[in-house]
């Protein structure tokens, strides 16, 4: 299979770019340009919820994104992850993640986290290597990631932190490094407390 991305999310990304376009803040010839040929006939089409969609081409749309909306800035790619949360979370399809508590539930809500992943792609492996719920940290180790492009990584941030203040309140840094081409740790802190 493919490396690819469940509609779920990636139909975020599509009704973002759509709603640029409908504004006229990005022209069909922008798009067209910087995306594939096909890419928009696909974007285009009713985005299923349950059905795969290649990573590259979220990785794509989320490109077009960031250069034209965002300014290239990384923080918009982790805003965008953080918007994809709340979505996520207003369709009801993913209950389970909503744990509720202290941080001493901190290591049962990185398990489903990470068992969520499987659900969103199709490809990489994620794990839960780390949580400590005395000083309020988790590391999610992610491997097999080569097809983990950096732009999804950095909205994976925006996601996991507002996913995690969602769950246990407070403020919460998340940040990401890749150790080697195949690989992302996913690191995450309460601040301020």
């Amino acid at each position: 299979m493919v490396p690819s991305i469940k509609g779920s999310l990636f139909g975020v990304v599509v009704e973002e770019l759509q709603e640029h376009l409908d504004a006229g803040r990005i022209s069909r010839d922008a798009a067209e340009a910087m995306l594939r040929p096909g890419d928009l006939a696909v974007i285009e089409e009713k985005v299923r919820a349950g059905t795969w969609y290649p990573i590259d081409l979220h990785d794509r749309v989320l490109g077009l994104l960031c250069r034209t909306v965002g300014g290239g800035r990384r923080e918009y790619l982790v805003e965008g992850g953080r918007r994809a949360a709340d979505a996520l979370a207003d369709t009801g399809l993913y209950a389970q993640f909503e744990v509720k508590g202290d941080d001493s539930r901190l290591r049962e809500f990185g398990r489903i986290l990470v068992t969520l992943s499987g659900a969103i792609y199709s490809f990489s492996c994620w794990r839960l290597a780390d949580s400590d719920a005395e000083t309020g940290c988790f590391t999610i180790d992610v491997s097999d990631a080569m097809a983990l492009p950096d732009l999804v990584v950095a909205r994976a941030e925006g996601f996991v932190e507002r996913a995690i203040t969602n769950a246990f309140g407070g403020d919460w840094q998340v940040t990401s490094q890749r150790p080697s081409s195949d690989h992302v740790m996913i690191e995450g802190r309460r601040v301020g407390s």
